[in-house]
């Protein structure tokens, strides 16, 4: 299936049939906990009186109580409620699933025994005329918690604000240090915090892009669960245009 989209006088094509997920598969067990020490993945059968949600033991269906923690377990895209006592769920601040994306790899700098992508990364890159940014570090693994990952400068941030990047998207575990004191700064950079807050902005953070796909212009489709709440476990998916 194709669709045509029209983008700035332009009409640019997308294969619906040729999805790239990224996004982490969320699975039970060792090795599911991916950053800030969250618990495990836990997923068991409901147990109710006689019933039992699992076949295997006898139950009529399976049917289970998942419980897991949407920054340290999966993919997963945030709203200003992250960091504020803002009234602004995760699930009402789309109006629409698709947007143009850019796809960017960046270089890190580093400071000490910290790792960053700073501004000057963006200012070579071509985000003009988008409201969706991928950025791409390349982790060696997604075993981050306690190991400092690398993160994202406030004023890159705020550069990423000022150029109306409304969904950010990177393949980290956030957008600020793993321990910065509770400052948060990247976060609210991005977000306009405290004076300029931006309500309907988005960041999503742990996703996981192949290898093999290359920089530039994407079809985003950014699937989030209907919850009420300041995190949502994600499945943003990319188009290649035509």
């Amino acid at each position: 299936m194709e669709v045509s989209i029209q983008v700035l006088n332009k009409t640019l094509k997308a294969d619906l049939n040729k999805p790239i997920d990224l996004s982490i598969e969320v699975k039970k067990g060792e090795g599911s906990s991916i950053a800030f020490h969250a618990p495990n993945v836990n997923i068991e059968p409901i147990r109710s009186g006689s019933f039992v949600g699992d076949v295997s033991e006898g139950g009529p269906v399976n049917t289970n109580i998942v419980s897991f923690n949407p920054h340290g377990n999966s993919t997963h895209t945030e709203s200003l409620a992250h960091i504020s006592d803002e009234d602004v769920p995760v699930n009402k601040i789309f109006k629409r699933f698709m947007w143009l994306a850019y796809l960017h790899t960046v270089s890190l700098d580093f400071f000490g025994t910290d790792s960053f992508i700073p501004l000057s990364e963006f200012k070579k890159s071509d985000i003009e005329f988008t409201e969706a940014l991928i950025i791409r570090t390349n982790p060696v693994n997604y075993n981050f918690s306690g190991n400092n990952p690398a993160y994202l400068s406030s004023d890159a941030a705020e550069y990423l604000r000022l150029n109306n990047i409304k969904h950010l998207l990177i393949d980290l575990p956030s957008v600020d240090k793993e321990e910065d004191g509770g400052l948060l700064s990247s976060h609210k950079a991005f977000w306009g915090f405290p004076d300029k807050l931006r309500r309907d902005a988005s960041i999503t953070e742990l996703i996981k892009i192949p290898e093999n796909i290359k920089d530039g212009w994407y079809l985003l489709e950014l699937q989030i669960m209907n919850l009420r709440n300041n995190a949502s476990p994600s499945r943003p998916i990319i188009y290649e245009l035509l």
